[in-house]
């Protein structure tokens, strides 16, 4: 699978990643819990659909570049790509943990 991204993003990314080398992994479900946000109220600050942003928190689906890039400027930057990725890599690694123990 390709994703394509700009030269926009790319530059936004590792400024973030740079500037948080040892920052811990935040997940947008913590995220939401810490600042008392409810998942509708934060689709609607980061103008997400709620199903989207549903999916993704029951780790149905992934997230497309566009729809991270909401997350991080609607987080300020609290939740990184970096954040967004790793979480998606574990749920897909324990999907197929899962699998395999069937």
């Amino acid at each position: 699978m390709l994703i394509y991204i700009n030269k926009r993003m790319l530059i936004f990314f590792l400024t973030y990643k740079l500037a948080c080398a040892n920052k811990k992994i935040m997940k947008l479900s913590a995220y939401l819990k810490n600042n008392g946000l409810s998942p509708a109220e934060f689709a609607r600050q980061a103008k997400l659909t709620k199903p989207t942003l549903s999916r993704f928190l029951k780790g149905h689906r992934g997230l497309a570049p566009f729809t991270m890039a909401k997350i991080v400027k609607a987080t300020c930057g609290q939740i990184t790509y970096e954040d967004l990725v790793t979480e998606m890599q574990e749920r897909k690694g324990n999907q197929i943990n899962n699998r395999i123990t069937e």
